[in-house]
Formats: structure tokens, sequence, C-alpha cells
């Protein structure tokens, strides 16, 4: 790793280390359990390639970490349509079939992955349609509840920007390997890292400030989030 790599990879520990002192610190923990755990598996896997560089800074701990990350996505998306609309079966019934749709897509993606699940195809084909996937997850959690008229809570609206804005970048990042060849790979490391440290700056303010007022009735908002208390 060079310097100025080891360097954003520092701040994004402390970004991580930061957040989840918040979410704790906030009592939000359980508000999403499977991000708490998605920002746990992040920490550790940076962790990993900075403390033992030698050992964990290969391709195959990359693809390994991201694919246990996107499947740490995938169930925080799961956990937050479950959350927002459990409480109408209605809305939980339309984005169920969203979901269920756009998984079916990612697993077909993965059972179409050429070479063998080499650096190559991971980076070109199955990364690329898993955020895709991923993002209209997120997408579809939001245009129900616009529909629907669901409040969203505040953390878990500030989950999903965060994501949605995030997997853009990486995901037009991947892109442009795909177009332009590997010399692009160089841009990628340069940029993406520091999208994901503010993507975490983004998360520890969110983690760490007072909720606002909600504008919904208590008394409904008691009704569709009985978990908020």
């Amino acid at each position: 790793m060079t310097p100025s790599q080891l360097f954003v990879a520092h701040l994004a520990k402390l970004g991580m280390a930061l957040c989840l002192a918040g979410l704790l610190m906030r009592g939000r923990f359980r508000l999403s359990r499977c991000f708490a755990l998605y920002l746990i598996a992040c920490l550790a896997g940076n962790l990993s390639y900075t403390v033992w560089p030698d050992t964990f800074f290969t391709r195959g701990w990359w693809i390994g970490r991201h694919m246990v990350y996107g499947v740490l996505r995938l169930g925080i998306a799961l956990e937050l349509v479950y959350l927002t609309f459990s409480a109408l079966p209605g809305a939980h019934a339309a984005v169920r079939r969203a979901l269920l749709g756009v998984l079916a897509l990612t697993f077909v993606s993965l059972l179409l992955l050429p070479d063998g699940g080499s650096y190559g195809s991971f980076m070109t084909t199955l990364q690329p349609h898993m955020l895709n996937g991923t993002v209209w997850l997120f997408v579809a959690t939001v245009g129900v509840s616009l529909l629907y008229r669901v409040p969203i809570h505040p953390w878990h609206r500030s989950i999903i920007t965060g994501f949605a804005a995030y997997l853009t970048v990486f995901g037009v990042l991947l892109r442009l390997i795909q177009v332009f060849g590997w010399h692009m790979l160089d841009v990628m490391n340069a940029l993406d890292p520091l999208a994901y440290v503010g993507l975490l700056g983004y998360w520890t303010w969110m983690a760490w400030r007072e909720d606002p007022v909600p504008a919904v009735d208590p008394v409904v908002l008691a009704t569709l989030q009985p978990w908020r208390a």
C-alpha cells in the first residue's frame, strides 16, 4: 500500500469507529442491526489489510470482503423494508414483489458469471450487477413509501440515501473500467476510498445528531413504527 492509500484507510477506520460509537451512544444500534453488522465487517476488513498487508492485501481477499459486504447490504435493504412496511400489508406486499424481482435478477447474474469467478469477471460483471440490484432495492423502498405515504425513520433514510449516492459513484467507476480498460483502475483506487470516507462522515454526523421532531401524528407513528420506542 502507498502512504496515501494507508492514510485514507485509517480515515475510513476512524469514521467507522465513530459511527459505531454514535449508534451505541444514541441507541440507534437496534434501528438496523444489519447495518451495525455491516460497519463491524467493514472495520474488520479494513483492519485486516492495514495491519497485516502481506497476508490480506490481495485480490482474493478483496473479492471475499466485497462479497460479504454485498450480502450485508442486501440484508440491510430487507431489514429496512420489514421495519418500514410491516404494519401495512398492502405496501409490504408491493415492496416484497419488487425485492423478489431484483434478487432474482442478481441471482441470475451470479449464475452467469464468466471465467469461474476471476478477479476480472467479478469487477466487470458480478459487482456491477450486485450494486445495481442493491441501489434498486433502496429506490423501491423509497418509491413505495412515497406511494403509500409511509414515513421513513430519519436514520433509515440516511442509510438509504448514503448507500444510493455512494453505490452510484462506485458503479460509475466500475463502468469506466469496463469502457476504457484496466488502466482506469488507478482512478478508481484514488477516488473510491475518498467517496467512502465522505459517506462515513455523513453517517457519523447522522448517527450522533438528535432526531428531528416527527411531522407525523405520534399515535400514527407508534402504530407504523412500534420499534421506534
